[in-house]
């Protein structure tokens, strides 16, 4: 298999306007907005096409979560920019957007004995009162996964779906070489 294909749970975005936002008039003139100053900082953007949830600073940081792709994030972010822009702000058109974080999930052939993985796989971590998987942290290429028993594996930290591949590779290989054999199973 050349190119691992990608499931993605979550991708978090972020966009900074460098614009004071009147958080009042923006909740105000939009429905799918809430706030509660009293316990946050910023509006509440439920979207629901695509489905994301952003939340907007008065500093103009934007950070937008819940979306099923890079695209889709981009999206719910340029949307929330034009109500923002609507409101009279000066916002740039295409403003930058970074990838701050993808979550992805995979599918194993075969389950994992969680005990067995937590020995072999050096600097595992299981601890079975706390979370039913074993968490193992990767370097190179930065990213953090979750070992679930019935042969599912989320990965997270990567900002890219090159990451992504790379690092479950990764994994798979080093399962491998600690005698727990296992592959993807392709959707």
């Amino acid at each position: 298999m050349s190119v691992l294909p990608v499931h993605i749970e979550d991708v978090t975005a972020v966009t900074d306007l460098d614009a004071d936002i009147p958080l009042e008039k923006l909740v105000s003139e939009n429905d799918e907005a809430g706030y509660d100053a009293e316990h946050t900082e910023g509006v509440v953007f439920k979207l629901r096409e695509p489905k994301a949830t952003a939340l907007v600073f008065p500093s103009g940081k934007i950070v937008c979560t819940g979306s099923k792709s890079i695209q889709q994030a981009k999206i719910a972010i340029d949307q929330v920019v034009e109500r923002i822009g609507q409101l009279g702000v000066v916002v740039p058109d295409d403003p930058e957007i970074t990838i701050e974080k993808i979550v992805a999930a995979f599918r194993m052939t075969a389950p994992f004995e969680l005990e067995k993985v937590a020995e072999l796989l050096e600097g595992a971590e299981y601890d079975p009162e706390k979370i039913e998987g074993v968490v193992y942290r990767t370097t190179e290429p930065k990213s953090e996964f979750l070992i679930l028993k019935k042969g599912k594996i989320i990965c997270t930290g990567s900002n890219s779906i090159k990451e992504i591949q790379s690092s479950v590779k990764s994994l798979k290989e080093k399962l491998n070489k600690v005698g727990i054999k296992t592959d993807f199973v392709e959707e």
